[in-house]
């Protein structure tokens, strides 16, 4: 099913974009489709975009969708002059749109815009929201949002009543050419404790870290640390969480963004930590250690040696993700708060 809106924008149009001279001239068209006949194009399109996330690809979406997704999907294309400029993965719940993600399981959530294309899709978007519902709840959102910057403003001009608010706590790390230089870059006490724990860790006979590949086997070993480091890790991974966790991590590997890190003392595990290698970004999504190893400190050992790892690789970004622990903080992160943006009709 497709719709062709009128472009536009009035003041939301940039008049340095490469798009704004023939906004106005354009049609913009919306059509509901399904995810094997949009995913070239969907990661063609997120190399343009104004945010590219490893949450917003359509292999990522597709698997949370597929094992935790409610309500009605609602994939949308929105294309100009046949070419692709924008995907919003959106599901209706009754009258109300919300993107296809949930905060507990991705970090953050948007639609992919082609850059200066906001105005435009922004308008086609709330169009077709607003002809098919009566508002929109969206979250957890990064502060540089296309539908932060464009949609909001100009569904407060349409009448919407808009809230928006900080919710969450988001922290990631750029880092520098060297390790040498990442740890000149720590307060002197920190620089201290993290040398002083590496040393106590390789004093330890039969060391090792590596990547692993998603087999059963490290599978189980994986969810075992998961659920015995904590608590509330135990409640958190519901049988299907667990589900979303294994069809996610196999779609990962086979895409070749999966770093699935085990540290191991004589070849028994005693931590390990899921990290997604994206462009120029390693994403630590989760982790898991062995409590009787936890003189050794495995569960931040680990993650302090991912650390190191992707400036080996000369990554940019390390990403923490979700929550401001205070190991994020002292490994030298910066925070970043995540917004929640909803609108009703007026």
């Amino acid at each position: 099913m497709s719709f062709v809106t009128p472009s536009g924008g009035g003041a939301l149009t940039d008049p340095t974009s490469p798009s704004s001279s023939n906004n106005s001239a354009s049609t913009y068209a919306v059509e509901e489709i399904d995810f094997a006949a949009l995913e070239e194009e969907w990661l063609e399109l997120l190399g343009e975009s104004v945010l590219d996330h490893i949450f917003f690809t359509p292999f990522w979406v597709c698997a949370w969708w597929g094992q935790l997704g409610d309500g009605e999907l609602r994939l949308l294309s929105i294309r100009r002059g046949g070419k692709l400029v924008a995907v919003a993965p959106l599901i209706k719940r009754e009258q109300i749109f919300c993107l296809a993600a949930d905060k507990d399981l991705c970090d953050y959530a948007d639609i992919t815009v082609r850059r200066g294309e906001e105005s435009g899709v922004a308008v086609s978007l709330l169009d077709y929201m607003g002809r098919k519902g009566t508002g929109f709840r969206f979250w957890p959102l990064l502060p540089q949002s296309p539908l932060l910057s464009h949609l909001a403003p100009l569904a407060r001009q349409q009448g919407y009543t808009i809230a928006q608010r900080e919710v969450h706590t988001a922290v990631s790390l750029e880092l520098p050419t060297t390790w040498e230089d990442y740890l000149q870059g720590l307060s002197g006490k920190e620089r201290h404790e993290i040398r002083r724990k590496l040393r106590r860790l390789y004093e330890v006979d039969g060391i090792s870290f590596a990547v692993s590949p998603a087999t059963p086997p490290r599978l189980e070993q994986f969810f075992s640390m998961f659920r015995s480091s904590r608590a509330d890790k135990e409640e958190f991974l519901t049988p299907q969480r667990e589900s979303f966790f294994r069809t996610m991590m196999r779609k990962m590997e086979d895409r070749g963004h999966l770093r699935l890190h085990f540290l191991e003392v004589n070849e028994h595990p005693v931590a390990a930590a899921l990290c997604f290698d994206y462009r120029d970004t390693i994403y630590l999504y989760n982790n898991g250690f062995d409590p009787q190893f936890s003189a050794l400190a495995p569960g931040l050992m680990s993650k302090v040696l991912a650390l190191q790892e992707a400036i080996q690789q000369g990554k940019r970004v390390f990403d923490f993700l979700g929550g401001a622990e205070t190991y994020k903080l002292r490994l030298g992160g910066t925070e970043t708060q995540l917004i929640y943006l909803a609108g009703d009709k007026g």
